[in-house]
């Protein structure tokens, strides 16, 4: 019987480390892409703009993640920018009726996580992330 973490088990994003600041952020409900629905372990950003502050302690060398538009909302060019430790670290762009994709973004045993949606102000730009799996 163990206590406390399972040696191996997955530690999921959303789960371990929810946002402690947001904007445009929404988890806890079923996000379609491609057709494929994702409920637990995902969230979505929202609009132009949202953003999420995760506390990561340090403790994570990467995060391993589907991302994609929510269905119904590939009309335009979505950008995601990340950011760790408050400087600049990479940006992954999703272009319209783009499909999902598997991604592994580097933390570098950062503090704190930014992720932060750039869309058009004129077009819906929701982009989910599935599975959004940390690794140690």
């Amino acid at each position: 019987v163990y206590i406390g973490e399972a040696p191996g088990a997955a530690e999921f994003l959303p789960i371990v480390c929810p946002p402690y600041q947001e904007d445009g952020y929404y988890a806890d409900e079923t996000f379609s892409m491609d057709g494929v629905s994702y409920h637990a372990n995902s969230f979505c950003l929202a609009w132009n703009g949202s953003s999420c502050l995760f506390n990561l302690n340090g403790q994570y060398s990467a995060l391993e993640v589907t991302i994609g538009h929510l269905d119904g909302t590939a009309n335009a060019e979505s950008t995601v920018n990340i950011y760790l430790d408050g400087t600049y670290s990479q940006s992954i762009t999703l272009e319209p009726e783009e499909m999902s994709k598997t991604i592994t973004i580097p933390l570098k045993n950062a503090l704190q996580l930014k992720i932060e949606l750039k869309g058009s102000p004129y077009h819906y730009c929701d982009v989910v992330f599935a599975n959004a799996k940390l690794i140690r």
